[in-house]
């Protein structure tokens, strides 16, 4: 089978993906992109994490002994906005706000939509990649039919704090959940999640920690090209050093791999517990457990979050419709290039659309990258949203 990473051709294409991932995962603790400046990320009103790292972002413990099975707590602070203001869209018949809250003491930015007509509507939490935040049309989801919330997470917008890498960010969107869910215009039994990038990561995480202490709360997860395995990510990058066709991006790799290993406190053959609590496959057992309804979507020639990881992350929680999209969209029923782990069969004939049979599905495209608006990345997009579609509709 053709590998289609290894193309001159999508070198091309993706090198400029690769330019604005790297800038994603700039200094954090230098101002961010809109000018905000990060805090000494210390906490207060009663949300004590200690030195606010000692657990992993979304009330459990790391599990560096070995058990992954830690207890989560719920989240706490004000059941409000701390602050709220109205901001204007192009998108016609929706109310946006922008709104800050707490989160373990820290102010996080974030943004509310949901149509205009009075009504009850489904949550559906929007979660961005890295220094993504405002890209990620919430306002269009909220056009569908959907109260939406987009949390900026901590160290990003104009929010304190800094990026931990799908760790303290899984506090923040769980707190805006916890919030989202007073307001008189949702209905809190059709809740869902859609994570691009590292909100894919978050979204499974914040699934990990939601559905441990509230089955059944979270209907539908979309998982768009997220991160499995942080020490495969750092692997990925590492690797994208020696290769020469890409040198005007290293330092900007080089400085996303020194932030990577500044939250983690070291490589991942030094600290394997601080990759593995940020990992969702770490957590695979626990996933098995939940009757949540999950989409994966991934490209063969991503250069910044490897395939294999999610491939992997399938295989491992078990029960997955498998979908693998070649040239011309045509299904292909045999394992992608990095996706033969056992228990993932490939299915031939028509792919899902717009109903979704199975509680778990998978689909790999040979020639989306990490983005959603080239190639195949607008066909790997609209199966993520059908899937959230059909799970959250009445």
């Amino acid at each position: 089978m053709h590998d289609v990473g290894s193309s001159s051709l999508f070198r091309i294409l993706l090198s400029t993906l690769l330019i604005a991932f790297a800038l994603g995962c700039g200094d954090s603790s230098t101002a961010t992109n809109d000018g905000a400046t990060d805090s000494d990320g210390s906490v207060s009103d009663g949300e004590d994490r200690g030195d606010g790292k000692a657990d992993n972002g979304d009330g459990s413990t790391p599990p560096g002994d070995g058990s992954t099975n830690s207890p989560y707590t719920e989240v706490t602070g004000p059941l409000t906005w701390e602050s709220e203001a109205d901001f204007s869209t192009p998108v016609q018949g929706v109310v946006c706000k922008r709104v800050t809250y707490l989160s373990e003491g820290l102010t996080i930015e974030g943004t509310a939509c949901r149509p205009a007509a009075a009504g009850k509507y489904p949550i559906l939490m929007v979660n961005h990649g890295l220094n993504a935040y405002g890209q990620s049309y919430v306002a269009n989801y909220a056009s569908k039919g959907y109260a939406a919330f987009e949390s900026a997470y901590r160290g990003e917008g104009m929010s304190d704090g800094e990026i931990e890498f799908c760790k303290g960010e899984i506090y923040d969107v769980r707190r805006m959940l916890q919030i989202a869910k007073t307001l008189d215009y949702v209905d809190t039994t059709r809740v869902g999640m859609i994570g691009f990038s590292h909100g894919g990561c978050v979204s499974m995480r914040v699934l990990l920690a939601e559905e441990t202490l509230h089955p059944g709360s979270i209907l539908a997860v979309s998982n768009v090209f997220g991160p499995a395995d942080m020490a495969d990510v750092h692997r990925l990058w590492a690797n994208e050093l020696n290769d020469i066709t890409l040198f005007f991006l290293h330092p900007r790799l080089t400085q996303g791999i020194q932030d990577l290993e500044e939250q983690c406190g070291g490589k991942p053959d030094q600290v394997p517990a601080a990759y593995a609590e940020r990992s969702p496959v770490t957590y695979a057992e626990e996933f098995k457990k939940f009757n949540t309804s999950i989409f994966i979507g991934h490209g063969v020639p991503d250069h910044i979050v490897p395939v294999s990881s999610n491939c992997r992350l399938a295989s491992d929680i078990g029960g997955f419709d498998a979908w693998h999209f070649g040239f011309g969209d045509v299904i292909t029923a045999s394992a992608p290039v990095n996706c033969g782990f056992p228990g993932l069969a490939w299915k031939g004939g028509a792919a899902p659309t717009s109903t979704f049979p199975a509680k778990r599905t998978i689909m790999i495209f040979d020639y989306a990258d990490h983005d959603t608006g080239t190639l195949q990345g607008p066909l790997m997009l609209a199966r993520a949203n059908a899937h959230i579609d059909d799970k959250l509709s009445p």
